[in-house]
């Protein structure tokens, strides 16, 4: 974990962490950076692929505040 001060790199470390998570994930979610909060958003397969994300993302700095707004399809 490390502190991430530019919104431009928390951006991207947020688009690799989901990449690394799931494949279908990153394809099917979106996501905003706001401040230190992360909203990631989307239509995904199972709650595990939601789990993988929110845990992906956590792991990126305790200053971050994650909102899992990803919703699974049945």
């Amino acid at each position: 974990m490390y502190r991430i001060d530019n919104p431009h790199e928390l951006a991207a470390r947020v688009n690799a962490a989901l990449r690394r998570a799931s494949h279908e994930v990153s394809r099917k979610s979106r996501f905003e950076v706001l401040a230190n909060q992360v909203r990631v958003s989307g239509k995904i397969g199972s709650y595990y692929q939601k789990q993988l994300a929110q845990e992906a993302l956590k792991k990126l700095s305790p200053e971050i505040d994650v909102i899992n707004e990803l919703t699974v399809e049945r």
